[in-house]
């Protein structure tokens, strides 16, 4: 029986006509990386509402993707993303809270909304209606500095906040309106937390600092944590923020000197670095983010870009397409939605954009398919958000 071979070529941006089309064979890995890249795209303008001097210095969206939570230099803001074409700002800055928040967490259910500040506190937010948000009890202000990243644990009941000094405080949030320190702060570092992140089970709690160290915490009984095994270093100066994957296995790092690595965390006891990725970017990489299927890694930096890194076989991790470029200033963090379809970023220029990533979703597996499979024509199906393709038929 006659099989058809379809082979996928992509056209160019140029207008379509005999004089200016341009056609390119591609691999398949080729092929996937050109159609994803051409077709990831900035949505709709700058979400530019914050009143500051325009420092965003962190983005979070709530686990349903409707609400995009900002922290900046004037506060913390809530956006209506339920429409990612229009945004709308909900309310900034949230009123009880102020001073610069440098970071901001939903709580997994997404009730909540935490906000760490250079105020030495932790403000708790009832945003279980986005439109009415409203400060529950008093900020936890028994911090001794400023707090650089705060991190819920995937039942909602711990706190985790980093600080300035090098110290990590776990506070017992089951009862909003009676959080509790759950213990004597956990103290290894010795300069400032920059980002804190619980694994996917809830049994390590992974911190990165400005001494250049990742340290792993067994935070299975939270009341006794300890320290797991040695600091993981890579030579970087400082770490300024770390993402644990969707499955826990790996851990992603951003550094001082520009490079993100990638750890194998499998068995916390003994981490090994599986690769550390030093192309690219020109300033400090200091955010990074995995998407909800843990193929996809993003990583915003000090230069401005955003790059994007296919990590689905994470020993052999490789750029996707060209940078993301439409800040002026540097991005401090970078945040995929829970469907993987939006990455948002927040910079110094004082902006959050929204990116469109739906090719990410199902671009790659589905575009490597189409290259690489013999198929019936009838069986060929093009996905709509792709761009302009053709299919050249070749029997067999």
């Amino acid at each position: 029986m006659n099989k058809v071979v379809w082979t996928v070529l992509i056209m160019s941006n140029l207008p379509l006509c005999a004089a200016n089309t341009q056609f390119a064979e591609t691999s398949a890995s080729g092929a996937a990386s050109g159609a994803v890249q051409s077709i990831i795209k900035q949505i709709g303008k700058p979400l530019e509402d914050h009143t500051g001097t325009g420092e965003i210095y962190s983005v979070a969206f709530s686990p349903n993707g409707k609400t995009l939570a900002s922290g900046s230099d004037d506060g913390v803001g809530l956006w209506d993303v339920s429409d990612p074409k229009s945004p709308k700002l909900i309310e900034k800055p949230l009123k009880g809270h102020t001073d610069d928040s440098y970071s901001v967490a939903f709580s997994p259910n997404g009730k909540t909304l935490a906000s760490g500040s250079i105020n030495e506190s932790i403000g708790l937010w009832d945003v279980s209606d986005p439109k009415s948000p409203k400060l529950i009890g008093e900020p936890l202000e028994d911090h001794a500095n400023w707090i650089h990243s705060v991190a819920f644990s995937p039942d909602g009941k711990i706190l985790a906040s980093g600080l300035q000094g090098g110290t990590i405080y776990l506070w017992d949030v089951s009862d909003l309106k009676s959080p509790k320190l759950i213990r004597e702060p956990l103290e290894s570092h010795t300069y400032a937390i920059t980002s804190v992140a619980f694994s996917p089970d809830g049994k390590t709690l992974a911190s990165g600092s400005n001494d250049g160290s990742i340290r792993l915490w067994d935070v299975s009984d939270p009341k006794n944590s300890k320290l797991i095994g040695e600091p993981l270093r890579d030579r970087a100066l400082s770490v300024l923020l770390v993402a644990f994957s969707p499955n826990g296995k790996t851990l992603a790092s951003g550094s001082g000197d520009g490079s993100i690595g990638l750890w194998d965390v499998s068995d916390p006891k003994s981490p090994k670095l599986i690769v550390k990725m030093l192309e690219d970017h020109t300033g400090d990489s200091s955010s990074v983010a995995f998407s909800p299927d843990g193929k996809t890694l993003a990583s915003g930096s000090d230069d401005g870009s955003i790059r994007l890194w296919d990590v689905s076989d994470s020993k052999k991790a490789k750029l996707i397409g060209e940078p993301l470029k439409s800040h002026t200033g540097e991005i401090r963090s970078v945040a995929f939605s829970p469907n993987g379809k939006i990455l948002a970023s927040g910079s110094d220029d004082g902006s959050i954009r929204l990116w469109d990533t739906s090719s990410l979703v199902v671009g790659i597996k589905s575009l490597k398919s189409m290259i690489l499979d013999v198929v019936d024509k009838e069986n060929v199906k093009v996905p709509s958000n792709y761009p302009p393709l053709l299919l050249k038929p070749h029997n067999n």
